[in-house]
């Protein structure tokens, strides 16, 4: 997976995780298949190291930047390329958490580390547009759940949504962004709702979601809940 430009990262877990997702070679992740190979086998690589993960996480507690909070989700960004095309996040989940059918400006690959959740895919964007067009509701065409140890390759194109009753850890390695907005079904209006990505989201907007202190003692603590 290329990660060209990417500094040298301050700390030892940093250098790991360079070296980890740097040695796996060029990906094209405009290739759902090959794109899924790859990020497997770099997940398959961060997961077996035992420690690295937590590591990861402990080395965010002088500085969260990038790192979000929301209503029963937590994001922690644990490491990015130098051009910022890739990122790794870790995204806790915590009981009754869901949120709605909504399209990505990347494509991304997950892998649960702990919990579990109910994966829904409604189909692809254009589908979904023309059907809210016509004030139709997203349907889920499939429905499966993903438990720790699994993981999937989503293309930025599908709709999907997610739903879990219980805490859930699940590492996302995204791609490149390959457009400028993504959308959300409202079921209150009926409607999707566009937004754009944090490079152009006001500094109000930013401030919002952005995770101090006590969230990311709650993600702590559902780490060592889980034992990870």
């Amino acid at each position: 997976m290329n990660t060209t430009g990417t500094a040298a990262s301050a700390t030892e877990t940093g250098q790991r995780l360079d070296a980890i997702i740097g040695e796996s070679g060029p990906a094209d992740w405009s290739d759902p298949h090959g794109a899924y190979r790859a990020t497997a086998h770099v997940l398959d690589r961060i997961t077996a190291e035992k420690g690295l993960v937590s590591a990861a996480v402990a080395d965010l507690a002088g500085s969260l930047a990038g790192c979000e909070s929301y209503p029963n989700m937590d994001k922690l960004l644990l490491w990015r390329s130098g051009d910022g095309n890739l990122r790794l996040r870790l995204h806790v989940f915590s009981p009754g958490y869901t949120d709605r059918p909504h399209n990505h400006r990347w494509n991304f690959a997950a892998r649960l580390l702990g919990g579990a959740y109910l994966h829904a895919v409604y189909g692809d964007e254009q589908e979904v547009l023309e059907g809210a067009r016509r004030g139709q509701a997203p349907r889920a065409r499939h429905l499966h759940e993903v438990s720790a140890g699994s993981g999937y390759f989503l293309d930025h194109s599908l709709v999907h949504s997610l739903h879990t009753d219980t805490t859930t850890v699940c590492l996302v390695l995204r791609g490149p962004s390959v457009k400028d907005d993504y959308f959300t079904w409202e079921e209150t209006s009926r409607q999707l709702v566009w937004a754009a990505g944090a490079a152009r989201e006001s500094a109000q907007e930013s401030a919002a979601k952005a995770m101090d202190g006590h969230g990311y003692e709650r993600v702590l603590d559902a780490l060592g809940k889980l034992g990870l």
